[in-house]
């Protein structure tokens, strides 16, 4: 290539080859705001992320980021326009102007050719409120702790120290008219003149009023009786059908048909100075009363988290505030408070939660057919056993695994006062003998009858037993029967075991082996001339997982069950050579059982019986408690027809 100068090249599609004038470039900055009222500062302003900015003449569209800013190099000089949208945001209104969410904010924008930032104020449609509680009609008490409720935004409770004490505040409160409400247990609002005072939440009234640029500040007042609290009783009912339980020492005799539970004198919060009663989620209601000074005065009731999270458990006071009922369809450790005023008193509880496993019950459901067998069966009855009493050769088994969550902040608390075990009531019995005889006089059709084991008051109770003086397991619930007061409970160890898994979890484990047995003779009254040819008919149990808690032994509390049948169907036969049907059997021929469409059948889990409280009363889910039982005398009958 030769040297020397060149000759510029023209532009395509032009005969010049001068250089255009370049266009002028500059960087705009857009700093979206959300503009907000808080406290006592008027106003704020807060960056805005994620706010979608677009500016249509470079179709440019962008998100803030956590700054509130998005940058842009692309700009010409001259006018743009930009355009902001963010959900539920709008314009910052102006006085008198209503707000608009979801609107666009548009502003023109003339670049000059430097680098330029203009901000752009939006708006949530909220201001913010300064609630102030006093004690009394006057300014001159603020009263701390009192939980402040503004509605659509959330409860705080008013500063119990500091310059601000008494007061709260209150941001993103939406604009227009809101319901204010202030609660502290020993309080309520000062009546009108000739009206009663209650106990209860005050109400702001009229409505306060959230408006753009200002802090409304919101003065709610209250009061109080002035009596004196002394002391919180509490009783809880029996499960219906047991043994009274012991008297509690150092407390009043319950009602008849509860039994009491340690009362509070104490004004403490801690759960280990002031020691919680512990009871069974999902047990009867406890009743509270409480004592006063003067005497026969009531007082306010509320129930607090105690080293707990979660919800509490409901509390309905009486209409004279002297008594409460309290639920117990939660988990953990509360406070239960009597107030008036500054006086109060704290009764501490915790419910543990014996939360089955369900699905861990599944391989631990046997019903087996094989272990059906002849018992022994004579000249005199017959005999049948549906299995033995030992694991593996039972006609029912039937395990759970439960895990007990108590109070406390580690949810340990009250869980050692817990005791687990299995009930069992007998639901359904057609078990039969058929008979057969021959004709009445030697003619006409064969003599038929059969007994029909129909024991009384179905469901009955189906437990092991008799108790005596000492029956196991201890801190159990007794009936009374006429063979000593037994526990309405599995209980013995050839029939019940509970395992420590360890992390509070334990499986409660449970068999069954039901008999039957009938006369080789009719045994009515009067006897017919018949023998028994054939068995038929079922027993049928509801077996359930329960718990009681030391402090409430009378209680048991059902969290889980299931069903399950054992069927005796089969025939009896004798010696080859004895008289076939209707024939008489010779005196002395021994029987025999042998079966044919028997085998034991059963759901193939337990199932909740109350899963949204927790548990439920035994009596109340439908267990018989009160004897006779199912094993014992008075619960063997036989119909004769």
């Amino acid at each position: 290539m030769p040297d020397g100068p060149f000759n510029p090249i023209p532009i395509v599609g032009s005969n010049t080859t001068v250089p255009p004038t370049p266009i002028p470039i500059t960087r705009l900055t857009v700093h979206v705001v959300r503009v907000k009222f808080g406290g006592n500062v008027p106003t704020v302003e807060e960056d805005l992320a994620d706010a979608q900015v677009e500016i249509p003449e470079i179709k440019f569209k962008k998100k803030t980021a956590a700054n509130g800013k998005v940058t842009t190099n692309e700009l010409k000089v001259g006018e743009v326009t930009v355009k902001v949208t963010k959900k539920k945001f709008g314009p910052v209104p102006k006085e008198g102007e209503a707000f608009a969410p979801d609107t666009v904010v548009t502003e023109k924008v003339t670049l000059t050719g430097s680098d330029q930032t203009i901000k752009i104020q939006m708006s949530n449609g909220s201001g913010a409120l300064v609630i102030k509680v006093f004690d009394g009609v006057g300014t001159d008490k603020p009263l701390g702790a009192v939980d402040v409720t503004v509605a659509g935004v959330g409860t705080k409770p008013t500063r119990k120290d500091g310059e601000n004490i008494g007061q709260i505040f209150f941001e993103d409160v939406p604009f227009g008219p809101v319901k204010v409400s202030g609660r502290r247990e020993g309080y309520g609002p000062i009546p009108e003149a000739g009206k009663e005072f209650k106990f209860g939440k005050v109400t702001a009234s009229p409505d306060p009023e959230s408006k753009h640029g200002t802090t409304t500040v919101v003065e709610l007042h209250v009061t109080h009786p002035g009596n004196t609290i002394k002391k919180i009783e509490a009783t809880i009912k029996d499960t219906p059908g047991l043994v009274a339980a012991p008297a509690l020492a150092g407390e009043a005799a319950a009602p008849a048909g509860s039994q009491r539970l340690k009362s509070s004198t104490s004004s403490v919060e801690s759960l280990a100075s002031n020691k919680p009663v512990v009871l069974v989620r999902g047990c009867n209601d406890v009743t509270l009363t409480v004592t006063t000074d003067p005497a026969g005065k009531g007082s306010d009731w509320r129930v607090k988290l105690n080293e707990n999270s979660g919800s509490v458990p409901t509390i309905t006071p009486s209409a004279d505030g002297k008594k409460a009922t309290l639920k117990s369809d939660k988990t953990g450790s509360f406070q239960v408070i009597a107030a008036d005023g500054e006086s109060k008193v704290i009764w501490n509880v915790v419910y543990v939660h014996v939360k089955p496993d369900l699905a861990s019950s599944v391989a631990q459901i046997k019903l087996r057919k094989s272990t059906f067998a002849d018992n022994g069966s004579n000249a005199n009855s017959v005999r049948i056993r549906s299995g033995q009493f030992a694991t593996g050769n039972a006609a029912f088994e039937g395990g759970i695994d439960v895990t007990l969550v108590g109070g406390g902040a580690d949810k340990k608390l009250g869980t050692d006062r817990i005791n687990i075990h299995m009930i069992q009531s007998g639901v359904v019995d057609t078990l039969a003998g058929n008979y057969i005889g021959p004709p009445t006089g030697g003619a006409g059709p064969p003599v038929t009858g059969a007994g029909t084991e129909t024991p009384p008051n179905l469901p009955i109770v189906d437990c092991n037993g008799p108790g005596g003086a000492a029956p196991s397991p201890p801190n159990a619930p007794h009936i009374s029967e006429a063979d000593g007061n037994s526990p309405p409970l599995i209980w013995l160890a050839s029939s019940f075991t509970l395992t420590n898994l360890g992390n509070q979890k334990f499986r409660a484990f449970t068999l069954d082996s039901p008999g039957g047995g009938f006369p080789v003779r009719h045994g009515g009254t009067p006897p017919k001339a018949a023998h028994i040819r054939t068995v038929s008919g079922v027993n049928g149990f509801r077996t359930g997982v329960c718990a009681t808690s030391q402090d409430a032994v009378n209680n048991i509390v059902v969290q889980a069950d299931m069903r399950w049948t054992a069927d005796f169907s089969g025939n009896v036969t004798y010696p080859a050579g004895t008289p076939a049907a209707p024939a008489l059997v010779p005196a002395g021929t021994a029987a025999t059982w042998v079966g044919t469409t028997h085998g034991t059948t059963g759901d193939n889990t337990f199932a909740f019986v109350s899963e949204a409280t927790g548990g439920q009363d035994a009596a109340a889910a439908g267990f018989r408690i009160a004897g006779p039982r199912f094993n014992s005398g008075p619960g063997q009958v036989i119909v004769w027809t």
